[in-house]
């Protein structure tokens, strides 16, 4: 072996040698547009410009740190290092950071304004609602542009209530910046006062990423978030981002769509809304009303029935009703009692013996004229007939027994006086009946039973409140002591 072949390096030596010497050289900053691009667990794209290209490689640690999607066509400028791959010595571009050249410079200071901002508490500060219905609602854009016309146009459509006030602004070019925050500091200058707005729109129709920049202005930003008023920022359109859509209450992708987020009610809406808050007032109103109108009359019920003269119309009416009770239970003893003295009066006429007396001289003045025919027709016979009937007439006793019967008809008759129940009463006497009628009986009788007394001169209604039974010894007594 000569000294050539000794010297000579192995393919994986040199590639080691060469690799430390590449990355030696340290980091280089390359700008460039990718060619062809792929994403697997590691980042691989191509990175050309007019005479040359090299293969790039991320690894995925440093890619999922980007904040933009690397696309085909893009111009970025990447920081890396140098390297082969040792399996087969392809030179790589190991890249550690990547961003947008050109507007990528622009969007890499905003992305840095935009941590600054958010690290502040800035974005942070937006805790105003938007109010459901508003009255005025105040345009921060150009008077010259088309956003007015399409917010106009929207509102008029969907709820013509609500009263537009423009705020003139520069929307692009130099000093736009400047121009919104005076007119956004002007909008906050007359809150609270008649002329005053209830929500504020900011922003503009579509245009070029640097139409757009003003409204990422740090200045305007601050402004936008120390807001007193409610704020929807409603720039360029859907892809479009502002920093003034992260410190504003609510983002809207065009002005068209602010305009329907300050309106969220049709005045269909609105009048269904009105109708149903109209006759949830009314049921609420029923159910408040309802229960004191009924407690209302509960109470008018009950002071009228409490009241002196409700109460002496109802004791009034008890005593008539009393009364009437009372009247016909008198008129029911006496017709009773009237019945009764009848029957007995005519029991009594049945049986008096002067009827019995007169019945018989009428019998015997029949036969006597009924004798003083047949003496007509046989006088002798008839008068001797005769002479023996006054013989035996006369012995008889027919005047004594006549005498005799007057007599008797006295006693009866003193004795029926006597055991008559109203001679009694006019005695002194009373009669006390039980609640059928009936004579009462102490033993028969219990506490709270109704009885009637009944004099002389009138019936009396009572209620037993307290009775003593004597003893057989003691009734007996009386007897034995009235008697005598």
């Amino acid at each position: 072996m000569d000294q050539a072949e000794q010297q000579a390096l192995s393919v994986s030596d040199f590639l080691n040698i060469t690799d430390n010497c590449l990355k030696n050289l340290g980091n280089a900053v390359v700008i460039g547009e990718i060619s062809y691009i792929k994403a697997y667990t590691h980042l691989y794209f191509t990175l050309k410009d007019e005479n040359s290209s090299v293969e790039c490689l991320m690894f995925a640690s440093k890619a999922s740190s980007l904040d933009f999607k690397p696309e085909i066509g893009m111009q970025v400028v990447i920081t890396g290092q140098s390297s082969l791959y040792k399996k087969n010595g392809q030179f790589k571009l190991i890249a550690y950071s990547m961003k947008p050249a050109g507007h990528g410079m622009i969007m890499e200071k905003l992305r840095l304004l935009k941590e600054k901002l958010q690290k502040e508490g800035v974005f942070d500060l937006i805790n105003r609602p938007l109010p459901r219905f508003p009255n005025r609602v105040g345009v921060i854009t150009s008077e010259d542009g088309r956003v007015i016309h399409d917010i106009a146009m929207t509102l008029q459509r969907r709820c013509s209530g609500i009263e537009l006030r423009i705020y003139n602004a520069k929307v692009q070019g130099e000093g736009a910046a400047k121009s919104l925050i005076a007119a956004l500091k002007q909008a906050n200058a007359e809150a609270g006062t008649a002329q005053g707005c209830d929500i504020l729109i900011i922003g503009r129709g579509g245009g070029s990423f640097e139409d757009l920049l003003p409204f990422s202005d740090e200045a305007l930003t601050r402004a936008v978030a120390h807001s007193k008023i409610p704020i929807i920022s409603a720039v360029g359109h859907e892809p479009d981002i502002a920093l003034t859509d992260f410190a504003a209450d609510v983002r809207a992708a065009t002005p068209t769509a602010a305009a329907e987020l300050v309106s969220p009610h049709t005045k269909e809406e609105l009048q269904a809304l009105t109708d149903s808050l109209l006759l949830r007032m009314s049921d609420a109103l029923g159910r408040i009303i309802d229960p004191l109108k009924m407690r209302a009359e509960h109470l008018i019920r009950r002071l009228q029935s409490a009241c002196p003269q409700h109460e002496l119309q109802r004791r009034r009416d008890l005593l008539q009703s009393l009364l009437l009770r009372a009247g016909s239970a008198l008129n029911a003893l006496e017709g009773g009692k009237k019945s009764r003295l009848f029957d007995l009066q005519r029991r009594l006429a049945a049986n008096d013996p002067m009827q019995k007396v007169l019945k018989e001289h009428n019998r015997l003045y029949d036969l006597l004229h009924r004798m003083d025919l047949v003496v007509e027709k046989n006088s002798s016979d008839v008068k001797a007939r005769f002479e023996r009937l006054c013989s035996r007439l006369n012995n008889c006793g027919v005047e004594d027994r006549v005498l005799q019967m007057g007599t008797r008809l006295e006693k009866c008759s003193a004795s029926l006086c006597a055991l008559n129940p109203l001679a009694v009463l006019i005695r002194g006497y009373s009669i006390t009946f039980n609640e059928k009628g009936h004579a009462a009986l102490v033993n028969e009788l219990s506490k709270g039973d109704k009885i009637t007394t009944m004099t002389c001169d009138g019936v009396i209604e009572s209620v037993v409140e307290q009775f003593k039974l004597k003893a057989p010894g003691e009734l007996m007594g009386s007897s034995e002591q009235d008697e005598a």
